[in-house]
C-alpha cells in the first residue's frame, strides 16, 4: 500500500494431536452460552483458521492496527469471528477485542 500502511492476510490449518473431552469444563454467568456448546467426543481435529488486518504507522513510535480472525471450533462444527484493535506507543500497547459472530 504505502510506507505507512500495510494490509495483512493469513490462512492456515489448526490440528489437534491429542484431545480429551474430560479435560474441558465451562463456567459462565450466562447459562444460555453454556447450553449452546456440547462437549462431545465427535470433534473436528483439523480446522481452518484465517485472519485479515491492516496497520498504519502514525509516527515512528506509534502504530494503529486492526485484525479480524476466523476460527472453526472443534465442537458441533461451530466457528467464531473475532476482531481486535491495538494502538502501540513506544513499548506500550493498548488493545481491545470483541467476538463479532458465532456461526453454526
Amino acid at each position: 500500500m504505502t510506507d505507512k500502511a500495510t494490509l495483512t492476510a493469513q490462512l492456515g490449518l489448526e490440528q489437534d494431536f491429542y484431545h480429551s473431552v474430560s479435560n474441558y469444563s465451562a463456567t459462565s454467568l450466562n447459562a444460555d452460552i453454556l447450553n449452546s456448546v456440547a462437549f462431545n467426543t465427535d470433534i473436528k481435529r483439523t480446522r481452518p483458521v484465517a485472519s485479515a488486518g491492516a496497520y498504519y504507522d502514525l509516527t515512528k513510535a506509534q502504530r494503529l492496527s486492526a485484525t479480524i480472525n476466523y476460527q472453526q471450533l472443534p465442537f458441533q462444527s461451530t466457528s467464531a469471528v473475532t476482531g481486535y484493535f491495538t494502538l502501540k506507543k513506544g513499548v506500550l500497547a493498548y488493545s481491545g477485542g470483541a467476538k463479532l459472530a458465532g456461526v453454526k
